[in-house]
């Protein structure tokens, strides 16, 4: 597919390149023309609601003196946005820290009772340590965080064995005495970690404003994105469509789509047509509704 572009002149050749403004929504990298991009702002507080059915119109913001659509595009196009991903880890993470209350609690009545404990010991059995061997994340101090859960999580884990041990040894009560010790300390520093992770990602969840111009001056509306990466120069003979570039699953929105940037020196990205984002009947019904 062909892209117009200026060719390059900072290396002499007639080289064809394309210069965008990358950014994610969620895990995948996105981008716009440079040239289109009038400003980013972290000011989401003042978009106002329109009585317009329209996917991911989510009303309006005054941006100086002109009002102007706001889109999530996530929306839009009909995926999952940071803010939805974060929602969902932030609940899955405490469904994980209550599984591990239950799990010292299993245990408590397993010596008490004698019932047999059928939790798992494996701390790469259970829910999170399978979730948690697996699970990336591009945001460093979500990173770290996640780092110091391996050695509390382990050490609960490791309970087991040795606490059914002392309990078929005829030692109940020191077992008992072990459990509530490391409840208090454990169990307490896991949670703490659990709780410090939601919060991170409580933090992180701060979407941007990027301002959209076709003419060069005016914003013709505001795309509310998950975070800002960089501004990136790719080769245009590296510009493939959708379906060249083998993203089937771009398909269901691949109108909003104008390419797929590849170039081998810099991280794959998604170009939107900004010409597709509002159609003309939206855009005049929202001056109409916003007049």
């Amino acid at each position: 597919m062909a892209i117009q572009t200026p060719a390059s002149s900072a290396s002499g050749t007639d080289t064809k390149t394309i210069t965008v403004m990358t950014f994610y929504i969620e895990d995948s990298l996105y981008g716009i023309p440079i040239e289109h991009v009038v400003s980013l702002s972290k000011e989401t507080d003042h978009i106002q609601d329109l009585p317009i059915k329209v996917p991911g119109l989510i009303g309006v913001i005054h941006y100086q003196d002109t009002v102007v659509p706001v889109v999530d595009i996530a929306k839009r196009i009909g995926v999952k946005s940071g803010t939805e991903a974060k929602q969902d880890l932030i609940t899955t993470l405490s469904t994980r820290e209550q599984d591990h209350i239950d799990w010292i609690d299993a245990l408590e009545k397993s010596i008490t009772t004698g019932e047999k404990f059928t939790k798992a010991r494996d701390p790469h059995q259970c829910a999170f340590g399978k979730w948690y061997d697996k699970f990336e994340t591009r945001n460093e101090a979500l990173q770290e965080i996640l780092q110091h859960f391996d050695e509390p999580h382990k050490q609960i884990h490791s309970l087991a064995d040795k606490l059914l041990n002392l309990r078929d040894r005829g030692d109940t009560e020191e077992a008992l005495k072990e459990l509530e010790f490391q409840r208090i300390t454990t169990l307490r520093r896991l949670r703490s970690l659990f709780a410090h992770a939601r919060a991170q990602l409580t933090e992180m969840m701060r979407p941007i404003l990027l301002y959209v111009t076709r003419d060069g001056i005016n914003p013709a509306f505001a795309l509310l994105i998950d975070e800002v990466h960089d501004a990136l120069t790719y080769n245009i003979k590296d510009c493939y469509s959708p379906e060249q570039a083998g993203f089937q699953s771009l398909m269901t929105s691949d109108k909003y789509i104008k390419a797929i940037l590849s170039d081998k020196k810099q991280p794959k990205s998604i170009l939107f047509d900004i010409d597709r984002i509002l159609e003309p009947n939206h855009q005049a019904a929202i001056e109409e509704t916003a007049a």
